[in-house]
């Protein structure tokens, strides 16, 4: 190799630094190809950003995606950048994991049985027994579902199935309970009506052949983000019965968040075509991504879904 090329390579080596692995980041999901092994833009540039903002140069770090975990990304530093500066990017992707830490869904249901409506005086003794105060163990929200609004004469009559008609669809983004589940069989906001300065209405059946019987109360949770969404109406709550098979009681399994409406969507029985719903799901994460944390915990691609940092011990 010609000398001087020689010389020139080394003197551009010692004026540019020599990076090396500082904080290995895992996240939640994939943050690039997997295949390709090539960063998403959206980290690269979020991350680049992110060290700007505190005095890191562009030419002074670089992302590297990991060969065996696409979830997983090493940050690397010039060896000129002061340690300061490193401690503080290690900082703020460590804020963003205690935030996230932080980001319960969790809540606690307080029933009046006072305000009940029910079928017959024992029921009401029944109610009136019942603990005032229950836990909700919340996991966070996995998935969405498209669901729709029908009103009580639709749901009697299956007029809907017969004339096609259009109901107003929405995005809900579900949450499981941890067992044993709701003593409730449905939740859902209140919106308006009934007794009291109560924010749900509860479903309460001892079996699925018992006749309903029907109270109000209060949902607290944890996060206040979320107790102030429930309050502003951006987001409306319901109850989901999903193991039927396994579990004759009437105690719901999931909680809903819905968090915005599709508009009137024509269905079959509350049912729509799997291409609708590909179509629906961008949407519905729009919306939720919308609301903030801690929804970007848990859904859509955002710096919120870091669930560590390690710091990569020094070369010796």
């Amino acid at each position: 190799m010609n000398p001087r090329l020689c010389i020139t390579a080394l003197l551009l080596m010692l004026l540019t630094g020599c990076k090396q692995t500082y904080l290995t980041l895992h996240f939640q999901e994939e943050v690039g190809n997997p295949k390709q092994a090539t960063i998403a833009p959206y980290f690269e540039e979020t991350i680049t950003q992110m060290a700007a903002e505190i005095g890191i140069e562009a030419g002074d770090i670089g992302l590297e995606m990991d060969r065996q975990d696409d979830k997983t990304l090493h940050i690397k530093l010039d060896s000129r950048v002061p340690e300061a500066q490193r401690q503080r990017l290690r900082e703020l992707f460590g804020e963003i994991v205690q935030a996230r830490a932080a980001g319960t869904f969790e809540a606690v249901l307080e029933i009046a049985p006072e305000t009940g409506k029910y079928t017959s005086a024992e029921y009401r003794k029944k109610a009136m027994d019942l603990p005032r105060r229950f836990p909700l163990p919340l996991e966070p929200v996995k998935f969405a579902e498209v669901m729709f609004q029908f009103s009580a004469e639709e749901l009697a009559t299956g007029k809907l199935a017969a004339t096609g008609t259009p109901n107003e669809a929405y995005c809900q983004y579900q949450a499981t309970v941890r067992p044993p589940g709701m003593l409730f069989s449905q939740m859902g906001s209140k919106a308006g009506a009934g007794k009291g300065d109560y924010n749900l209405y509860l479903q309460w059946k001892d079996d699925k052949h018992a006749p309903a019987q029907y109270l109000f109360g209060n949902i607290t949770f944890v996060n206040p983000t979320l107790n102030q969404q429930l309050f502003d109406k951006r987001i409306a709550l319901g109850a989901i019965k999903t193991s039927w098979g396994t579990h004759p009681d009437r105690r719901a399994d999931r909680v809903g968040f819905n968090v915005g409406s599709l508009g009137l969507q024509h269905h079959e029985n509350g049912e729509i075509s799997p291409l609708q719903n590909i179509g629906f799901m961008g949407r519905c994460e729009s919306m939720a991504r919308a609301l903030g944390r801690p929804f970007t915990f848990y859904i859509g691609r955002s710096m919120d879904r870091l669930v560590s940092v390690e710091l990569v011990p020094s070369a010796p």
